[in-house]
């Protein structure tokens, strides 16, 4: 029995050595500082890894990129692009094509993750993000906004007079600072907090997810709702639904002269209007 508590202690030993001598990732940073006052409009396109804006420094565009890989070697196989155009600024994450030995196919190599970090200490015209595989974060001010994503989260508490948030795999958290708001999700939940000076219109809509409005209890607005398979729930007394016999619901109010108006749409999920 001592030799078989031996052999244990022994085995646990070695892998806890293993484990501690494993390699870390290697980290390579880069900083870009750019002048706000010749760039008006900024495009990001990233294919692994997260993407977070936030207010800056005035005058000032900063950004620092990080480039994470468990192989040294594989950081040379991604390139973070910089390209200035005028007063547009491109910045994007460019992964160099592999051949396998003796296999005729070419491949992305994803190993390599790239993080960008944007401060933005101004106004812009627009703001692009287009992110595949990560979630985006962002707090600046812009005429028009567009959030993208295939497989992760966004998070906005943009100020814009436009804002378009997409994903298809993921979550979608907004606080409403905008006049036209529009956001979309195929597999993930949307929630929307309208602060009291919202004066605007929302349109949300996913397939499989809640949508879920956290409204102040004294905002007057135009809604329409529209559920295939589910609820439509409200706090809000002269919002009005209707339930067909199949489980379809709709609901809808509508007063006169209201500039806010929110329209919410889904096929597999719960709707509710929440007095916050």
């Amino acid at each position: 029995m001592l030799k078989k508590i031996w052999i244990v202690i022994f085995v646990c030993s070695f892998c806890l050595v293993r484990a501690n001598n494993l390699p870390a990732n290697k980290i390579e940073e880069t900083k870009n500082v750019f002048d706000l006052k010749k760039i008006k409009n900024i495009n990001i396109v990233n294919v692994n890894g997260e993407v977070i804006l936030e207010e800056g420094n005035k005058g000032e565009i900063t950004l620092l990129s990080k480039k994470i890989a468990s192989n040294p070697e594989d950081l040379k196989d991604c390139l973070v692009s910089i390209n200035e155009q005028g007063d547009t600024l491109t910045i994007e994450a460019k992964y160099e094509k592999r051949f396998f030995k003796n296999v005729n196919v070419k491949i992305n190599d994803s190993d390599v993750k790239v993080n960008f970090y944007l401060r933005v200490g101004g106004k812009l015209n627009s703001l692009k993000v287009k992110n595949v595989n990560g979630e985006i974060k962002s707090q600046i001010e812009s005429e028009y906004i567009s959030l993208k994503a295939v497989n992760g989260n966004i998070e906005s508490e943009d100020k814009s007079n436009e804002i378009k948030l997409s994903t298809v795999n993921g979550n979608i958290d907004l606080v409403a600072n905008g006049e036209k708001i529009e956001t979309k999700s195929v597999n993930g939940k949307i929630q929307v907090e309208c602060k009291r000076k919202f004066e605007g219109h929302i349109k949300s809509s996913t397939v499989n997810g809640d949508i879920i409005f956290n409204l102040y209890e004294n905002l007057k607005f135009n809604f329409k709702g529209k559920n295939m398979n589910g609820k439509i729930n409200s706090d809000f007394d002269f919002v009005k639904k209707e339930q067909n016999f199949v489980g379809n619901t709709k609901a809808e109010s509508e007063i006169k002269d209201c500039p806010v108006f929110i329209k919410a749409s889904t096929i597999n999920g719960v709707i509710k209007v929440i007095k916050d």
